[in-house]
């Protein structure tokens, strides 16, 4: 937080609102945006109602549903993005190419369950690297660190600045920041 201005947080996965308590305490204004499925309505509900009420002075909205429909339909950057959606299937590197389009020039990428126990994590990842998706993205897993006998780590780096809209006689055409 210290090298990237964090304005916006953009987020798939909140669940218990656990990160996105971490993330606002951690930034003075920022604004912050999660996507979520929302099928657990009693327990999501209480944590955002929580995380609303002690944010008070923030932009914070939610976004419910599958994000690997409804991040492609957002309009917005994101300098802080941190994926921790669906950890299966194509789920992962969807979210991953989905949300490099909303990446900020400087942007701060985080991914959660970067193990060899979310193998469609590291499928991901793969795919980010092979065709140069991102600037950096280090694996970071600490040894010991387990939960319901999975590993935890975190993929810790920042997508390419992605290309801008690019207007010309009054009208904007977009060239999109992903390949395919």
């Amino acid at each position: 937080l210290k090298t990237n201005s964090i304005k916006t947080i953009c987020e798939i996965g909140f669940a218990g609102g656990h990160s996105a308590t971490v993330f606002l305490y951690l930034t003075e204004s920022a604004s912050y945006t999660a996507f979520d499925m929302w099928d657990r309505p009693a327990y999501e509900n209480a944590a955002y109602d929580w995380v609303t009420s002690n944010f008070k002075t923030r932009d914070i909205r939610l976004i419910k549903g599958d994000s690997t429909k409804t991040v492609p339909q957002f309009e917005g950057k994101c300098d802080l993005i941190h994926i921790d959606g669906a950890h299966h299937a194509h789920f992962p590197l969807n979210d991953m190419k989905n949300m490099m389009r909303l990446a900020s020039s400087n942007n701060l990428l985080l991914l959660d369950d970067c193990t060899d126990s979310w193998p469609a994590v590291l499928k991901g990842v793969d795919y980010l690297k092979a065709n140069d998706l991102v600037n950096s993205l280090n694996i970071v897993v600490d040894e010991g660190w387990i939960f319901r006998n999975r590993k935890k780590g975190w993929c810790i780096g920042s997508y390419k600045a992605p290309v801008q809209n690019i207007s010309f006689f009054g009208k904007i055409f977009c060239a999109p920041s992903w390949y395919g």
